[in-house]
């Protein structure tokens, strides 16, 4: 999924949608009645895009990194947290998790529980014994 649409506290809708080309997200806002407000851009933090998400005080969006060379050093997602006003509060990244291709093969689903956040995706994993790189799911 790379578009995603939510509904916001006055009655009006924020779109928010991957874009390559723009090498990033492109948010529009939508009144009520869907008639276009105001659109922005927001820088990607990593390569490949996951998922978003929108609780009740913050936005949430999930990148990730191919890793081909099978280095555990690096960073292969990141979950990075915004404001209502799409200012970059923190992120946190993961690093040796076994990934080749972040996101491959599948979708990312992301919940929220208590003060848990949970995100279920996919990957595809180090070359194993038989040669081959395995797709699998994750959750984070």
């Amino acid at each position: 999924m790379k578009s995603y649409l939510t509904a916001l506290d006055d009655g009006s809708f924020m779109r928010v949608q991957y874009g390559s080309k723009i090498n990033g997200l492109l948010v529009e806002y939508y009144d009520k009645d869907y008639n276009l407000t105001g659109t922005k851009i927001i820088g990607k933090e990593l390569p490949v895009f996951g998922g978003f998400y929108a609780t009740k005080d913050n936005y949430y969006v999930v990148t990730g990194e191919n890793n081909t060379d099978e280095d555990n050093t690096k960073e292969v997602y990141r979950i990075t947290k915004y404001d209502k006003h799409w200012n970059k509060i923190t992120s946190t990244g993961l690093t040796n998790c076994n990934t080749t291709k972040s996101f491959n093969a599948g979708s990312c689903r992301i919940d929220v529980s208590g003060n848990y956040m949970i995100i279920h995706t996919c990957h595809e994993m180090y070359k194993s014994d038989d040669g081959y790189n395995h797709q699998a799911n994750v959750t984070i």
